[in-house]
């Protein structure tokens, strides 16, 4: 490999970034996006096939503190792993130079990752190697899980791999792992603690032992340190570091935990000596393309937001994936097993944050129907919405949603395939025509048409599905062309902002594992008979709230509505912070919370409502 190769067509290669056991991370443009990614030779044993559809299960969550699979593609006989570029610092560089981290900051990140992990487990998917050096941070205060995979042994730093016996790191694995057993849920969390342990004491849970055999004879006999700074956050430590598995609280457990001691705490800061350049050369070499050096001024702008890559490759294997997924088929174009032609580029949906959904509309499609208009400032952050005023009171609602993966086709639904897509389409019920687009990393794509009139929504529904397809069976969903702003709601985790005492009046409900949206940008948790459920959800919208009855607390006016959308819940509303939107028009970033349980009234239901929105405004950095 060397500067300036271009592989499968598409990705040119910039210089080299990183290094493992099995081989080299390279800095790459792809030229068909403009974009930096980064690109990693997949691998060549038993377990990549087995490894790679773990991390399209994985990626397809969505989930902001996951770093994405973009493609897999081939080049010749080498298969290669296309991924998102971050410049950011890994935890460990981040100990090494700023030793003693505070009690909170920690918290805070620990908060994020165990909510990343929580959205894999419940995916059926086991990390196996939760350690400082698989946790980057970027400057922005975002930070990511990733898995390097690396099957190597060094001294310094060494995962043992299967041939080895045994999955992880040493240094951060349960004494079930240890011992031989495999790795599951309980043996993240206890590798998470022992990250968390080691971020404030300074030193893994095993001491500073060089020899990894000393340190794997260690995790066997669980000679664990005791946390001596660690302060409000030593409880819960101690019960993720529970020798006994079946004692460890889940990963969405302590993520509530977590988040309660961060109190809204930022996470643990980069030092600039840590931070490298942009991924770009300095110079413009000979190969670069003419095109693309006009975009150069833009492409620096966004690699700088955050300082290493961010691979997550071969170490994380299933145990089951797929529970929420649509049917999984082989993609059309592309033979399923590892040494199969990667020709055609599937459709993913890519870093949620970045995603654009009103990227796969266009108005033009519309203006024969009536006037139209391009909102994005309806809903969360994953929908666009194109508005067509017709003669009628209520304009046609055209939407696109990009949405997780859902457990089955929709009843009654039509599936045909286009590319690596498969579209469900659903006929016209009660004023709204919908359709589904699967993409190659099983993430949808919803376009749906609305009106409370006699429109002809699946004409228009299926004008933007056209749309959506020619774009998608090309790339990615499109970038945006100006990124959410870091003090917008998108950069919170919904899970996060619930504290386990808040949903403590509501016990069916406090029990259950709460279930991500798309991007961590709303939460549910519902009892096993679905007779009890609270839902935070973010929302924008061009006013702020007014309905209802307005009700302080934490600083932030809450609004109160008994029987919002049945007899049975009440609705606490609360705004969080106004900005503008594409056209410079107010928009508002809401934050709903809804409170449900069969056979009571919505009314008696607004005393937990209101309970939860103090916890959840309790929780909200300032603006």
């Amino acid at each position: 490999m060397q500067e300036g190769q271009l592989i499968a067509g598409r990705y040119r290669l910039v210089r080299v970034i990183g290094a493992g056991g099995m081989g080299e991370v390279w800095l790459a443009v792809d030229q068909a996006e403009g974009t930096l990614v980064a690109l990693k030779i997949a691998g060549t044993g038993p377990d990549t096939g087995r490894g790679v559809r773990a991390m399209e299960a994985a990626t397809r969550l969505g989930h902001p503190n996951i770093v994405g699979l973009l493609d897999t593609v081939r080049d010749g006989n080498v298969q290669w792993l296309v991924m998102e570029y971050v410049r950011s610092a890994s935890l460990d560089k981040i100990i090494a130079k700023s030793p003693n981290q505070g009690v909170r900051q920690v918290a805070a990140l620990g908060a994020q990752m165990a909510s990343a992990l929580a959205a894999v487990h419940a995916e059926g998917v086991v990390h196996r190697d939760v350690k400082p050096g698989n946790i980057l941070i970027a400057p922005d205060g975002s930070a990511k899980l990733a898995d390097f995979g690396i099957s190597r042994v060094s001294w310094g730093d060494p995962t043992v791999t299967n041939s080895g016996q045994v999955g992880g790191t040493p240094a951060y694995m349960g004494a079930e792992v240890a011992n031989g057993d495999d790795p599951t849920t309980a043996s993240d969390v206890f590798s998470l603690g022992a990250t968390l342990f080691a971020a404030i004491e300074d030193e893994p849970i095993y001491g500073l032992e060089q020899n990894p055999l000393k340190t794997l004879r260690k995790a066997a006999r669980m000679q664990i340190g005791e946390p001596r700074r660690a302060g409000p956050l030593t409880p819960l430590i101690s019960a993720m570091l529970a020798p006994e598995p079946a004692d460890r609280p889940t990963a969405a457990q302590a993520a509530q935990a977590l988040a309660e001691v961060a109190n809204g705490s930022a996470l643990p800061s980069v030092p600039a000596a840590l931070l490298g350049p942009d991924g770009l050369p300095e110079r413009t070499p000979e190969w670069w393309p003419s095109w693309l050096t006009r975009r150069r001024s833009r492409m620096v702008g966004v690699a700088a937001v955050a300082v290493a890559v961010v691979v997550v490759l071969l170490a994380v294997f299933v145990s089951g994936v797929g529970r929420h997924s649509l049917p999984v088929k082989p993609v059309a174009g592309r033979d399923p097993s590892p040494s199969g032609s990667a020709a055609a580029k599937p459709a993913t949906v890519g870093d949620p944050r970045t995603a654009d959904p009103c990227a796969l509309l266009k108005t033009s499609d519309f203006t024969k129907y009536g006037r139209v208009e391009l909102s994005a400032a309806d809903a969360n952050f994953n929908r666009c919405d194109v508005l067509v005023h017709t003669s009628a009171a209520d304009p046609i609602d055209v939407q696109v949603i990009l949405d997780l993966p859902q457990s089955s086709p929709p009843e009654g639904a039509q599936a045909t395939k286009t590319g690596p897509i498969t579209v469900y389409r659903s006929p016209l019920v009660d004023g709204e025509c919908d359709r589904i687009l699967q993409l190659a990393d099983h993430n949808l794509v919803r376009v749906q048409a609305v009106q409370d009139g006699p429109a002809n929504l699946c004409a228009i529904a299926e004008a933007a599905t056209r749309t959506a397809l020619g774009i998608l069976t090309q790339k990615a969903v499109p970038r945006r062309t100006a990124p959410l702003p870091a003090t917008s709601l998108a950069s919170l985790d919904a899970c996060s902002l619930v504290g386990q005492q808040a949903l403590a009046q509501l016990p069916a409900a406090a029990t259950s594992t709460p279930n991500h949206g798309f991007g961590g940008w709303d939460c549910v948790w519902e009892s096993k008979d679905t007779a009890t459920s609270v839902e935070v959800t973010y929302e924008r919208n061009n006013s702020a709230p007014s309905a209802g009855t307005p009700v302080k607390t934490a600083g932030r006016t809450v609004y109160l509505q008994p029987k919002y959308d049945d007899d049975h819940m009440c609705l606490a509303q609360l705004s969080y912070r106004s900005a503008a939107d594409r056209s410079g028009d107010p928009i508002f970033e809401l934050i709903d919370i809804k409170v449900h349980r069969d056979n009571i009234d919505g009314s008696e239901l607004c005393a937990p409502a209101r309970t939860i929105a103090t916890s959840v405004a309790g929780k909200l950095p300032a603006v």
